[in-house]
């Protein structure tokens, strides 16, 4: 059996080469000068509006790779600047796929996707990043490499401090590398849409699914803005996308089950991926992508969360806001357009009206969010918006792990808005 193995490799995996030990290198200058970094990935996010109080910055995209590849393991180990596009061209080759989807491009990194912790619709089906991610590496701000987790299923040595370091926004020290649970690609992948006036419908039928629901690969709500910015023709009305994979028969089963609820129309599979770059769908006129948020609350009560945030955008005066929903989440992302609608006025004119009015809406809705939601996550937001919300990592069991990993604060520094507060 080992001699059957297919392996795939292009360095030892304990070996510390010569990428890796730049990062190490760049951390402990860094250290030794007190001079915090701002990470990144592939940078896309860097505009997002949280200032970071970094006076240098510490790339990870040239640190890109495959480590070890085991098809028959269905684990790959890369380094964190490799992008997702990447990884997905080295795993069709064996028939595998990572199956996470997060909001942005392909070109993203899994660094970023990992640091970010940021999953999409495919959630329902194979799990949230957190569920992927068996081991990683990290140069923690005292400039040294640890290695948690492992890069096999049954490992579960430093199960806790892989979950730790994802969704740590690099405040805890710099991913190297990544070590990923795989799936085998479906025969069969097909999208199915449903379409009704009357959101709370919509969720109705994901609520009358119950387990037939986790048969799917992925369910998403979209409001007439967001079908509309994903080229699906709702004539005004919210959209359920349903993703149905495995083989022939089972996918025709899916849709029947699907069936039962209303006309179902079958659909491009592309949306998925015109989903998650709605962003840059949303580019305004000046080329600037548009303010995202999600907010969450109970799975349970994914509808008032929904209602919440239509009151909200409604008494901002904010329209044409793209809306999604994962409701076995009970999450809602918004995108909303930097630039407001315009009557006809030259593009002088807009330029003139754009920013002030515009930006004052975005924070009453945000302010009216966080009193009313359970939890408000920033993406991309202008800075006084951001100021509207708390700092999650302002108590002592965060502030001593802090301290634990980065204690001179050179990691990432103001990320999570702890000078804010």
């Amino acid at each position: 059996r080992t001699a059957a193995r297919t392996r795939v490799t292009t360095h030892a995996f304990n070996a510390v080469d010569s990428s890796t030990a730049s990062l190490i290198d760049q951390v402990a200058d860094a250290r030794a000068q007190r001079m915090p970094l701002r990470i990144v990935g592939g940078g896309t996010w860097r505009d997002a509006g949280r200032a970071v109080a970094a006076t240098r910055v510490l790339s990870v995209a040239p640190h890109a790779g495959v480590i070890e590849y085991v098809p028959t393991d269905l684990v790959i180990t890369v380094r964190s600047g490799t992008t997702l596009a990447d990884i997905e061209a080295v795993t069709a080759e064996h028939g595998q796929w990572l199956a996470i989807d997060p909001a942005g491009s392909a070109h993203g990194t899994i660094g970023a996707t990992v640091a970010t912790a940021s999953s999409g619709p495919l959630s329902l089906g194979s799990g949230t990043v957190r569920d992927l991610v068996l081991g990683l590496g990290v140069v923690t701000g005292l400039g040294t490499r640890i290695r948690v987790g492992g890069r096999v299923v049954k490992n579960v040595a430093g199960f806790d401090l892989v979950r730790l370091n994802t969704g740590a926004w690099g405040t805890l020290g710099v991913i190297t590398d990544v070590s990923l649970r795989l799936h085998a690609k479906p025969a069969v992948d097909a999208s199915f849409a449903l379409t009704h006036a009357d959101v709370t419908q919509l969720l109705d039928v994901v609520r009358s699914l119950k387990h037939d629901a986790l048969t799917l690969h992925a369910l998403e709500i979209l409001n007439p803005e967001a079908a509309r910015a994903v080229d699906i023709s709702s004539a005004g009305a919210w959209v359920l996308l349903a993703r149905a994979t495995g083989n022939a028969a089972a996918v025709a089963a899916q849709r029947a089950l699907l069936a039962a609820f209303g006309r179902v129309d079958d659909i491009d599979s592309d949306v998925w991926m015109r989903m998650r770059t709605m962003d840059e769908f949303q580019e305004d006129s000046m080329g600037d992508s548009s303010y995202s948020l999600r907010v969450s609350g109970r799975i349970s009560s994914v509808a008032d969360t929904v209602a919440l945030v239509n009151r909200a955008c409604t008494d901002a005066g904010l329209d044409s806001v793209c809306i999604r929903v994962t409701p076995h989440r009970g999450l809602v992302r918004l995108l909303i357009p930097r630039e407001p609608k315009h009557d006809g006025a030259d593009d002088q004119a807009r330029v003139i009206s754009r920013p002030v009015a515009h930006t004052e809406r975005v924070l009453t809705a945000v302010s009216q969010l966080r009193r009313d939601a359970h939890q408000i996550i920033g993406e991309r937001l202008p800075t006084e918006a951001w100021r509207a919300l708390p700092s999650p990592t302002q108590n002592t069991i965060s502030l001593r792990i802090r301290d634990a990993f980065d204690p001179d604060r050179i990691m990432n520094p103001g990320i999570f808005g702890e000078h804010d507060t």
